[in-house]
This record gives C-alpha cells, structure tokens and sequence, in this order.
C-alpha cells in the first residue's frame, strides 16, 4: 500500500463510502490518536465522569464546578471521533444554551486549533470531518421536533434539574432511539432542584422507572480552577448572608446535593389533596374564568377555573399553552373556549405588549365575546396573592388534573435565593394564567348546606320553637324600631 498513489486510495475511500460501506473501519487506527486530549485529567471527577464509556450519564454538580465546560468538552471531542455525526448542547432555552456554550466552544476550538467552522445563525459548529455540534433549546415542540431525523455521537442536556415533565418524552421517545447508529451517549447534566423530583432526579437515583443511568457527582470545592473556594463561602455565604452548611440552597447550588426544600417551593402543591379525575356530576349551572398570560418565545397559557354553588372546591376545566400564537390566534382559541365554557370574565396578562394585546383584542373580538371584554390582570402584590391561593391549596379548595401542563409548573417552580422573586430558570406561564384567573373566581362564595334536623325530633322542636319566636317578634315590633319589642305577654315570648 505505500507504494501506491495515494490520490487512487483517496478515489476508493470515497466509492466505498458513495456504496455505503463504513469508512471508520478503513481509517487507520492511529488516525483516532490523532485527536487531542479535550478533557482535562486535572479535574478528576469531572474526567472520571465525562470517560465513562455507560451510555447514559447523570451528572448532578453543584455551581461553578466545571460541569458545563468539561461536557462541551467532551461534545467536541465526541464530534471529532464521529463523521458526520449530530452532537447536540440543549440547554433549557436556546437563548440561554447560546450563553452558555457558543463562546465556549470557539474557545476550546482556539485553544488546540480543531479547525471547526461556526454558522452563528443555526448555533452550529461543524468540524473538518462533517461532523457538527448544535446549541439548541428544549423550551418548544418545534425544537424537539427538529431533533428527529439526526445521528446522535452525544447529546448533552444542561439545566436537567430545570427541565418539565417534556425532558422524560424528549429522552426516552426521540434522543435515545437516535443513538443506536453510533453507539451514541446520552448526558444530563444539572443542579438539584428543590422539589427533589422529576426525571433527573430519578435518573440520578434510579427509581419510577428511570434505570441505567451511570451516575457521577462532584462539588465546587474539587474544581482545580477554583483554590480560593473555600474562602469565598466562608466569607460570602456564611459571613455576609449568615448562612451555614445546614442552609439549603448551599447544599443544592453549591455542592450539588438533593435537598427537599417546602419553603422554596412557590405553589404547596400535593397530588393526593389538590387533583381529581373526574369531575363532580352536578345540576348545570358551573362558572368559569378564563386566565392568559401572554407570550411569543416563551409560550401563551390559557387556564380555565369553574366553580360550582353546590362545589367548596374550585376545579380545573381547561389547561393549555403554546409558542408563537398570533394575535388571531390566541383570539380564536379564546373565542373557542368561550363557545364551550361560557366565561364570566376573562383577564389577561398586561406586561410586556400585553395591553397591546389585550386593546387589540377588544377591538377586533368584541361581537365575538358578547360583551365580555378581557381584563388586565392584578399583578399588585403577587407573592401576598401567591400566600393565599396557597392556602386555598393546603385546604383542598383547588383540584386540577393529574396531566395538566399546571402540574408540571407547581411541582418544579421555586424562589430565588432572595425569597422574593420567582427562579427564572424555571417555567411559571401555567401558574401565572392560573393565578390572575383564581383572583377572579368566586368559589370562596360557596356556603355549605345545613342539614336540617328530622321532623318530630328533639332538635326540631327547638328549631321550629325558635322560627315561631322569631316571627312573633317580627309581627309585634313596632314601626321604624330596630330592637326586639319587650312585652310581658307570654304568648309573645313563646
């Protein structure tokens, strides 16, 4: 062979790959070792994690640890071993993954001249063997429907702990079908949230189903890059915030540790008290209102609330939210909705563009709603409102369904770690809807029946000694008198 033109070898690579044959097998095996060391033995847990060959990883590492860094790492090296092949950084936006690997990955490329070529419209890096790695977001559908069709070397999912009910669908049913053709490697990556649930979480500890994962963990404290960390906390989180190793935002977002945390948690939301399957079979005569929040990127959230004067408990009639709607679009669903449920009010979103919206919408859909105008919503005192409606919850007064798009929200949505503002990390379209609508119910008006007492038992007697009572005092109270008449006459007081 090494007498031969090596133009003519070149020509046979080529047909045997137009034939489909696998030319990985006719690449010498020195050619692999060509590729450089990406990841960095200096940080052994994070190398130890990022060289394990399990197909499924689940790496939950505290803040400022080195685990975003090391994954793209390991991305791009995953691209240079792969031709052609798909390697995909989602982050829980694809604004925010942008933030968080596009830089990172030019720089990498810089620091050891891989000689990847950048297409900054698509958040695509393409290396010189074909091979490509993409930052995208999980946020919306049409992002998880873009992911279909693709080779997947490794697939990182960064801010698991983040992610909503979606992130089991989007792995299990459209990620890891697609790394059959590569043997491909699945990593999800994250902080621990403070609900101690959902699909990371059970894939970091191998429980409702979720098994296989190989599971790795690591702290800022054994991050190389990071001597004076230690010094920092004490200074900057035990000193100046009072905080101690006790404190449970310093054990999730610092040392990566599952700590459930109730006081986090925005909405005191519990299954087995705030759902219901079926809904109660009354008399018609429900109420409804309808909440939206608005949005574009981040999705449009309809929730319909209905209560019931026979019903204590305010029930969940409609959930839904979606990206990119129209104005037209929102207003048919709206006026769709109002055909079925018949609102007594509607309330909207007035933040951003919308009053916008909402003018717009009054303008054009007046007919259409029967005079029914959609409000601005109360968004005064949001976090005095969020106490009460969690107290409606603790009290079983608001029941939703087990799959409602609502749920997904309560059970992830937590405070920022000033406890005044909500985590923007996580999704609270649904919640919002759901909170401006609640305002406007009127279940709290609901007074239970009083089961009256059977006839000719004692306690009838007195109830019926005490009406005749009362109407003898109204038959003898005198004209323009707001006291009980006095009168010796006993008949009166009878």
């Amino acid at each position: 062979m090494a007498d031969e033109d090596p133009l003519c070898a070149h020509e046979v690579l080529i047909e045997f790959a137009r034939r489909g044959g696998n030319v990985d097998a006719l690449i010498p095996k020195d050619e692999a070792r060509r590729i450089p060391q990406l990841l960095d033995p200096k940080h052994a847990k994070q190398f130890a994690a990022f060289s394990d060959p399990s197909p499924k990883l689940a790496i939950d590492a505290g803040g400022r640890s080195g685990k975003t860094t090391g994954s793209i790492r390991w991305l791009m090296e995953g691209a240079l071993e792969a031709l052609r092949s798909m390697n995909p950084f989602i982050g829980l936006t694809r604004a925010e993954a942008k933030l968080l690997a596009w830089d990172e990955i030019k720089a990498v490329n810089d620091q050891f001249n891989l000689g990847f070529e950048f297409n900054e419209a698509d958040l695509i890096a393409r290396a010189p063997n074909g091979a490509k790695v993409w930052v995208t977001g999980a946020d919306q559908q049409k992002h998880i429907r873009k992911m279909r069709g693709h080779k997947y070397r490794r697939i990182v999912l960064e801010e698991s702990g983040v992610q909503g009910r979606h992130l089991k669908e989007l792995v299990e049913d459209v990620l890891e079908p697609r790394t059959a053709d590569l043997n491909g490697q699945i990593c999800l990556l994250g902080t621990p949230n403070a609900a101690r649930a959902g699909f990371f979480f059970d894939a970091c500890h191998g429980v409702n189903g979720v098994r296989g994962y190989s599971h790795h963990h690591w702290t800022l404290f054994d991050n190389p890059y990071l001597p004076h960390a230690r010094a920092w906390v004490e200074k900057n989180l035990f000193g100046d915030r009072g905080w101690t190793d006790e404190h449970a935002t310093y054990q999730r977002e610092y040392l990566g540790r599952w700590v459930r945390d109730d006081s986090a948690m925005v909405y005191d939301y519990r299954e087995d008290r705030n759902t219901y399957a079926v809904l109660p079979e009354v008399s018609d005569g429900w109420r409804s209102v309808l909440g939206i929040d608005f949005g574009w990127r981040a999705a449009s959230a309809f929730h319909v609330w209905g209560w019931h004067p026979t019903q204590p408990a305010l029930h969940e009639l409609y959930a839904m939210k979606r990206p990119k709607m129209t104005v037209t679009a929102i207003m048919k669903q709206v006026e769709k909705l109002h055909e079925t449920y018949g609102f007594k009010a509607i309330v909207g979103d007035p933040g951003g563009l919308g009053v916008t919206i909402i003018e717009e919408l009054n303008e054009r859909w007046r007919k259409e709603l029967k005079g029914i105008e959609i409000e601005p919503a109360q968004k005064t005192a949001k976090k005095d409102h969020i106490v009460l409606f969690n107290d409606d919850l603790r009290a079983g007064k608001v029941k939703v369904r087990p799959q409602s798009p609502l749920v997904d929200e309560w059970i992830l949505l937590q405070w920022d770690e000033s406890g005044d503002d909500e985590d923007a990390r996580f999704e609270n379209h649904s919640c919002d809807a759901a909170l401006y609508s609640w305002r406007r119910a009127q279940h709290y008006r609901h007074k239970p029946k009083i089961e009256q007492p059977a006839k000719g038992t004692a306690a009838w007697e007195r109830q019926h000694e005490r009406e005749i009572t009362k109407k003898l005092e109204q038959k003898h109270r005198p004209k323009g008198s707001t006291t009980v008449w006095e009168t010796t006459d006993p008949l009166s007081k009878r």
